[in-house]
């Protein structure tokens, strides 16, 4: 097609996806901003006066918005670029804005701010062994299982709950044979009875996926329908047994129609399949290379969005900041940040859960130790 058509992987993007949602609360919110054409979304533009500067002279002088990397003139992209990469002509910004027609570059725009005394946090090895439960079954389960391999560290533990057919069962352990990081055990089971719900003493577990069911055996409502019960019940054994289980439920629906069902059982991480990739798609339509951008989002290697505390940053809070401290401080940490998510809104659907992405940089913050930093960052850590 001479580099005419662009194609998209939908089951491997929505695996990626799910594994970096399962380990942070709040990226399907972030996600969800960025793809739709409400709120902020991700650029691709050319600054002439950029041009022959460091990244590092740059990354906070745009009034309305946040610069996250480089489309190089030879097509290659790098998210968050080391901080004293040269600018070259040809080369793309990616910018955080909600309009790119009002996001320039301003050389006197940064506004004097107190540069606030301390450092962050250093970067240590934080690799923990993770339990795992993966209700239910559908062509995405390999890919999210070989993405979450990525991820987690040796001596994991993963348990696939889901009535298999005995070939379905026997293909997917022989898919999955040359893992080396997870340990994983197979039980045929109904995951949508409450018996065996109970019997899984699932909030013993670290992470909970909820996979929609395969819809060549199945249909979209009654796929929702059986992961919103199992939500429902699983709010119900979280009651009796850990009400305040650290536990992350992640779950795949299918129907946007669906997004209020599913938001009663009080969990705000959830993946809409179909809308995701039909979000990425009208981006790539107006933005080719958009692809490119999102492909080094969604892998693990590189730098990817993530929701940290703000204590890695900070070790005095609470305190009044504005988003030049915050962006100061994180960038410390050779990492970018373009927004923020408040512990006291999580819940309050009118104020985006807490999570507010393109900031205005001079508008004071208070902080607290539960609140989070949305930053681009080679990793958790």
């Amino acid at each position: 097609s001479e580099d005419n058509v662009t194609v998209i992987n939908n089951n491997e993007i929505i695996a990626k996806v799910m594994t970096q949602t399962s380990r942070q609360t709040g990226l399907p919110i972030v996600y969800d901003e960025l793809l739709s054409f409400a709120g902020c979304e991700i650029y691709l533009n050319e600054y002439k006066k950029v041009t022959g500067k460091r990244f590092n002279e740059i990354y906070n002088k745009f009034p309305g918005g946040y610069p996250i990397g480089i489309e190089y003139k030879n097509g290659t992209v790098r998210i968050n670029p080391p901080q004293d990469i040269i600018i070259n002509e040809g080369d793309k910004l990616i910018v955080v804005a909600e309009d790119d027609d009002t996001c320039n570059y301003s050389e006197k725009f940064v506004t004097s701010f107190n540069i606030l005394d301390g450092v962050p946090s250093p970067l240590t090895d934080e690799s923990v062994k993770e339990k795992v439960l993966i209700l239910g079954h559908n062509e995405k389960l390999k890919n999210f299982v070989t993405e979450f391999e990525d991820y987690t560290t040796s001596g994991s533990e993963m348990t696939i709950v889901f009535d298999f057919s005995d070939d379905v069962l026997e293909q997917l352990k022989s898919e999955l044979s040359e893992l080396t990081k997870l340990k994983i055990d197979y039980i045929k089971r109904d995951y949508t009875d409450r018996k065996t719900l109970f019997d899984l003493n699932p909030f013993s577990y670290d992470i909970i996926i909820i996979l929609s069911r395969d819809m060549q055996i199945s249909t979209m409502e009654k796929s929702d329908a059986d992961t919103i019960f199992t939500l429902l019940v699983l709010r119900e054994i979280q009651r009796k047994t850990d009400p305040d289980t650290k536990t992350k439920i992640v779950s795949e629906i299918l129907d946007i129609k669906n997004k209020e069902l599913i938001e009663t059982a009080s969990v705000n991480d959830f993946i809409i399949s179909f809308k995701l990739i039909s979000m990425i798609l009208a981006q790539v339509s107006e933005q080719k290379d958009m692809r490119k951008v999102y492909e080094e989002l969604f892998r693990e290697e590189g730098s990817e969005i993530y929701l940290k505390p703000a204590t890695k940053y900070f070790d005095n809070l609470p305190l009044k900041l504005n988003y030049y401290q915050i962006m100061d401080r994180v960038y410390q940490r050779d990492e970018i940040a373009f927004g923020y998510k408040l512990h006291k809104y999580e819940n309050d659907k009118s104020k985006n859960y807490g999570v507010k992405l393109n900031p205005d940089k001079d508008k004071v913050i208070n902080l607290t130790k539960e609140d989070m930093i949305v930053v681009i960052a080679e990793d958790e850590r």
